[in-house]
Parts: C-alpha cells; sequence; structure tokens
C-alpha cells in the first residue's frame, strides 16, 4: 500500500484546535472534525478537479456557511469574496438542486 503524505496548512490545524477548545462541542464531534478535515483536505489533494454540482447539502446548511462567511472579520470587501468564493466553488444546495435550478 502506498501511502499519501499530506501536511495540514496552518489554517486547518487552528480549524481544529478551535473545534477541540470550543466547551459547547462533544468530544465525539471534536474528533468528527479533526478526522474529516485531515480527509477532506486529504481527498482535495489529491484530486485533479473537484465538480461542486457533484455535491448536494441542505439550503439551511448552504446559508448558514456562506453567513458565517460574510459576518467574519475583515473589511467587507474581503468578506464578500469569501461568500462569492464560497458560491463559486463551494457545493450545490439540495433545495435547489431538488427544484431543478442545478443542472445535474
Amino acid at each position: 500500500m502506498v501511502q499519501q503524505e499530506v501536511t495540514l496548512p496552518d489554517s486547518l490545524i487552528n480549524a481544529i484546535r478551535l473545534v477541540c477548545a470550543d466547551t459547547d462541542t462533544d468530544p465525539g464531534a471534536a474528533v468528527e472534525a479533526a478526522l474529516l478535515i485531515t480527509y477532506g483536505y486529504a481527498l482535495y489533494r489529491a484530486a485533479d478537479s473537484i465538480e461542486p454540482t457533484s455535491i448536494v447539502i441542505p439550503k439551511a446548511q448552504w446559508l448558514q456557511i456562506a453567513e458565517m462567511l460574510v459576518s467574519g472579520r475583515g473589511p467587507a470587501v474581503d468578506r464578500a469574496n469569501l461568500g462569492l468564493t464560497w458560491m463559486n466553488l463551494g457545493p450545490s444546495s439540495a433545495d435547489a438542486y431538488r427544484s431543478g435550478q442545478v443542472p445535474a
């Protein structure tokens, strides 16, 4: 078996740190987040490209993530660009997909 060596960027280590430090987060959820961040990044690095429309999440979650991105710290234009990046590279929303608004 060939192993894929991946070094997580500081931003992802910080994301894991934030989840683990959150006293409202169940310890099992913290492990799950660490695993998903690590394996997700490894899959991302191994792929030639990711087709955003091949992944669909519930609309409420899509909007929640978008809101977190645009309401964070930094200049308004930077936050807007984060939201646009999410729109362009992130997954589709399930409600849009089910209604036929997103191409198959």
